[in-house]
């Protein structure tokens, strides 16, 4: 039964006429997705919660009956078109100065609600496998340790540890999101800060406030583990693209651009003991290069990256041995692309297990957005095309939710700065649609 004729079919039930129910602002830009997907991905996870831990503590109050019945559907479950993240079986949804926190466990849904006055966008949030949350605006970081009954703002140190004076730019936004950072079973939370400080002009606005961050207390306290122009080695960059953490050294991968001089691989450790960081470049280059990319996976003894770079012949996946990517010279000849696309990858996560997921920067020759798939390490690839270029791709949660945005805005290049005032989607639509249109 598709989504809208299970609505009619329980409008029925419970006697509520549809019309009045408004739900036009619900996926304005889901051409090619089914209407109200969100609320259709929390059916079908309601009937894959027996395998979740049944000790967790619940959140908020049990919705579950009104989410079925659809009673407010214009009020607290529209926001579900709103997510900003969604972790493990969390969906964080914000939407005029208040945040949502919905929790599916054991067959219910359960939904937390706070009034965060003055706060008007996330630029980037994230919830520990604790469950405490970490949000931040343009110019602050906040945290919430009691599931979103209070929260706080964070300490925010800069990498001379004294306070923090914020920007008038995306002072915290992320580009592409990591997968869970655990080190001995500790989680640490490290990303890097991408912004175009201005308008998006190739080779223009360049600065050194461009942060690495990270937080080993869950928000209470973030740190700058890397300034550009200011730590050793000193470097020239416009932003960051990604930072991924290796699961075999324990090691995080910074990786940069624009422009000349400007694209670099970098490797940091960090000592838990000291609280300190040591950095390593292991490759740099020009807009041209291999090492303008937006992306590593590790897999299988071989790391993987997207390819951002202006070289044409560069466009697609690429995966080289890990023992090469650390080894004192970088050989690229021991280079091997694994994926071809005629423009280039702007998003790229996976896991350890071979999943692996990409968003094409810009449209393809054939006028169409795509996303690129794989199941097996790279081996095969289902190429999709998507009403919008999807942004902002988080790994899969518990019930293999794939949360991304649209990037409504291509022409002025904005709305990736503004990525939770567009409709969120579960990618995991376009994989359905994929697989039928294939049978």
């Amino acid at each position: 039964m598709s989504p809208v004729s299970f609505i009619k079919l329980m409008f029925e039930k419970i006697g509520i006429d549809s019309e009045y129910y408004d739900n036009t602002n619900l996926f304005y830009y889901s051409e090619s997705i089914d209407e109200l997907e969100t609320i259709n991905n929390f059916l079908s996870n309601l009937h894959e919660t027996d395998t979740l831990l049944t000790s967790e503590v619940n959140i908020g109050s049990d919705v579950t009956e009104k989410f079925l019945k659809y009673a407010g559907l214009a009020e607290d479950f529209s926001n579900l078109s709103k997510l900003v993240t969604t972790w493990d079986n969390k969906f964080l949804a914000f939407n005029n100065s208040k945040l949502f926190l919905f929790q599916i466990l054991r067959d219910k849904i359960y939904l937390q609600s706070l009034f965060v006055p003055g706060i008007e966008k996330i630029e980037f949030a994230y919830i520990f496998k604790s469950g405490n949350i970490l949000f931040c605006d343009n110019k602050n970081a906040y945290y919430s340790h009691d599931n979103l009954l209070t929260y706080h703002i964070s300490n925010v140190l800069d990498i001379d540890g004294k306070k923090y004076l914020a920007n008038e730019h995306s002072n915290f936004f992320s580009l592409v999101i990591d997968g869970r950072q655990i080190i001995n079973d500790k989680e640490i939370r490290v990303w890097g800060n991408y912004t175009n400080y201005g308008a998006w002009q190739p080779g223009v606005s360049r600065s050194e406030q461009v942060q690495v961050w990270y937080t080993i207390d869950e928000g209470k306290t973030i740190k700058s583990a890397y300034k550009f122009g200011e730590t050793n080695p000193k470097l020239i960059y416009r932003h960051i693209h990604a930072v991924n953490l290796c699961p075999w050294d324990n090691t995080f991968w910074v990786q940069t651009g624009d422009g000349l001089n400007e694209c670099h691989w970098i490797q940091g450790k960090y000592n838990w003991e000291e609280d300190s960081w040591s950095w390593d470049v292991k490759a740099s280059g020009d807009q041209m290069s291999y090492s303008k990319s937006t992306g590593f996976v590790f897999h299988e003894n071989y790391v993987f990256w997207s390819d951002d770079s202006s070289e044409p012949k560069n466009h697609g996946i690429w995966k080289t041995p890990y023992s090469n990517l650390v080894s004192k010279k970088i050989d690229t000849n021991l280079f091997e692309k694994v994926l071809s696309t005629d423009k280039e990858i702007g998003w790229f996560i996976g896991n350890n297990e071979g999943f692996m997921l990409a968003s094409q920067y810009f449209k393809s020759e054939d006028n169409k957005y795509k996303i690129f798939i794989t199941d097996n390490g790279g081996l095969n690839w289902r190429i999709i095309n998507t009403a919008f270029q999807v942004i902002n791709i988080h790994p899969p949660n518990t019930f293999g939710n794939i949360l991304g945005n649209y990037f409504i805005n291509q022409d002025t290049f904005e709305a990736v700065h503004f990525w939770d005032w567009t409709p969120s989607i579960f990618i995991n639509s376009y994989l359905e649609k994929d697989k039928i249109s294939k049978k």
